[in-house]
């Protein structure tokens, strides 16, 4: 099994859901989070008290929403395959192994678990 996390635009969060619903995969968290990478960031209108000014500011950290779930071995190069056909294309995809998984409510181990 693979955890995998990925980290993209909010517009991008339908066609994500719509890929990993395709593909099966039942459990998906989300959040929003903040941060940075190295592509650089393009610049945005200044608000103060909610009124937009002229002038624009580049900020350091910019918004993204983060996607987790758990795919078994067989699913995830169609998955990931899929993933790499988002446009925009702006993001992150990680994969981590997962050793062990456990469902609390049906006492189910390993990819039946997930």
């Amino acid at each position: 099994m693979k955890q995998i996390d990925i980290y993209i635009t909010s517009e991008n969060v339908s066609e994500t859901t719509q890929i990993l619903h395709k593909h099966g995969v039942g459990g998906i968290t989300l959040s929003e989070v903040k941060g940075r990478g190295r592509i650089p960031h393009e610049p945005v209108p200044d608000t103060v008290h909610a009124y937009t000014y002229a002038k624009k500011y580049v900020p350091e950290y910019v918004y993204r929403t983060h996607m987790s779930t758990i795919v078994p071995d067989s699913k995830l190069k169609s998955v990931i395959d899929d993933l790499l056909k988002l446009t925009p294309t702006r993001g992150k995809v990680f994969v981590r192994d997962v050793l062990e998984a456990y469902d609390l409510a049906s006492k189910s181990t390993g990819e039946s678990a997930i």
